[in-house]
């Protein structure tokens, strides 16, 4: 079994995630009423693809979401991003508005998750 790496990818005023090389993953806890999580990166690599690495990493947001007392992930992406889109919404998430500072887009779709505690 190959060694297991871990690398850290972060911006300033956003959370750090452990993430398996060859992907990379962050999210911003927003202070608002109600505070929520905004997914601002998720990359799997193409070699690393289809073996559920996607779905981990998710599942690792959420749970540092929950663990801040975050109860909402929401995320925007791009209509030309098929592979994300059918990932959001296996793992739950909703289509909806656009949220924060973003304005209407076409080329954009907005989903959010409610978390469970």
């Amino acid at each position: 079994m190959p060694e297991r790496r871990y690398r850290h990818w972060a911006c300033p005023a956003r959370t750090i995630f452990p993430c398996p090389v060859n992907a990379i993953a962050t999210a911003e806890i927003i202070g608002r009423d109600p505070a929520y999580g905004e997914v601002k990166r998720v990359f799997v690599s193409p070699e690393q693809r289809g073996k559920g690495i996607s779905k981990l990493i998710m599942a690792s947001l959420e749970s540092h979401l929950t663990e801040n007392d975050v109860w909402l992930a929401r995320l925007e992406t791009g209509m030309r991003q098929p592979a994300a889109i059918c990932l959001y919404e296996r793992i739950g998430g909703v289509e909806r508005g656009p949220f924060s500072e973003y304005q209407p887009d076409p080329s954009s779709l907005f989903m959010e998750k409610k978390l469970d505690p």
